[in-house]
């Protein structure tokens, strides 16, 4: 098994949560946050969103708005755990066919997320696209981490469908879940980061990624065709064989299925390929079924997910697979362990670090 990565803090802002520990709760409590709340032409309903409630000086533009979640998810991380040395950070947006309203320069945000946030980031800090885009971000993280060139890496996604371009786009090609359209995705947002570092380069950690890999799907959902789920198998194969562990110790799946057809048939398929050893039962989490699908921050949602509730005991069993695909056709692997150190310390936010007040959760003191 190569060098592991350990996961030192995250942070995330989703519909049913403040920060990632509410939004780890929330999900397992089954709460969702779904709301008729995208216009739709009249005599038509509105459609169903699962926004992140928000002052409306938060959301000016759609360029404010990512700027505003991505800071508060990384200032929250850096509340839970401070660290000094040079620190990157290697982020995903939204891919850019899907032409955002956000129209995100790359040097620019990454400018405004220092400032916001509080934090100096290192120079070769990076952006990605997509919502397996997650491990893209990861492998540059850990060649970085590998190099020397930094001592810690902050790597995440921020992402909205809820706009125009996106809603217009998954309805007119039958994505989305409304009237005549039973089976579909529930657009949402969020942004979700963590903290890793190389094994033993720090004394505590949440959970550790024993193996990933990725692949590329050329039925993608934006082709005729259907995926076979060939190129799942093989990241999930290759990132079996990189953690050195038989299919079997795999005791908790979490998945991108976010409801559309296509991402159901392509899970059928190589789910029933690759998870071949009896089991009484593999659970599988669906983070779609409570916050929809938020793009670009799904995968990192994912991770944060397995890793809080595999340090909480939350979990069935002690290795979660998690499953990331993007709508351009790359499909990941992540596999997330236990950390073989003491566990961090309890989590506490920042002293006035909460900015959202959400309808049907509490603030956090």
């Amino acid at each position: 098994m190569t060098e592991t990565l350990e996961i030192l803090s995250c942070g995330a802002v989703t519909s049913i949560g403040l920060n990632a520990f509410q939004t780890s709760a929330a999900f397992r409590a089954r709460i969702a946050s779904f709301e008729e709340t995208i216009p739709a032409v009249p005599p038509q309903n509105p459609l169903r969103g699962a926004r992140v409630p928000a002052r409306a000086s938060l959301k000016r533009t759609h360029k404010d708005w990512f700027a505003n979640l991505a800071s508060r998810s990384i200032r929250e991380l850096f509340g839970y755990r401070s660290v000094k040395g040079r620190i990157g950070l290697v982020m995903t947006l939204p891919e850019r066919d899907r032409k955002h309203p956000a129209c995100i320069e790359t040097d620019e945000f990454l400018e405004r997320i220092e400032s916001e946030s509080g934090q100096q980031f290192h120079v070769k800090s990076a952006v990605g696209e997509g919502g397996a885009g997650v491990l893209a971000s990861l492998h540059s993280a850990k060649q970085l981490l590998l190099a020397g060139e930094v001592d810690a890496c902050v790597v995440g996604g921020v992402d909205s469908l809820i706009n125009d371009s996106d809603v217009k786009r998954l309805r007119s090609a039958g994505r989305m879940l409304e009237p005549g359209s039973p089976q579909g995705l529930i657009p949402g947002e969020g942004a979700a980061f963590l903290m890793v570092a190389l094994e033993h380069r720090f004394r505590a950690a949440i959970a550790r990624i024993v193996g990933m890999a990725s692949a590329l799907e050329v039925d993608s959902v934006l082709v005729q065709r259907c995926s076979q789920g060939r190129a799942f198998m093989s990241a999930l194969t290759s990132a079996m064989q990189e953690s050195s562990m038989p299919e079997s110790s795999i005791s908790l799946r979490v998945s991108s299925v976010n409801g559309e057809h296509y991402a159901v048939w392509e899970s059928m398929f190589y789910a029933t390929r690759f998870y071949r050893t009896r089991r009484d039962r593999l659970p599988i989490w669906y983070p779609a079924s409570s916050v929809g699908d938020i793009g670009a921050a799904s995968g990192t949602l994912a991770i944060i997910l397995a890793a809080l509730a595999i340090a909480g005991g939350n979990a069935p069993g002690p290795y979660a697979m998690c499953e990331s695909s993007s709508e351009t056709g790359l499909r990941a692997a992540c596999i997330i362990g236990p950390s073989d150190k003491n566990p961090a310390p309890p989590f506490r936010p920042e002293e006035g670090a909460c900015v959202y007040v959400l309808r049907s959760l509490t603030q956090v003191p």
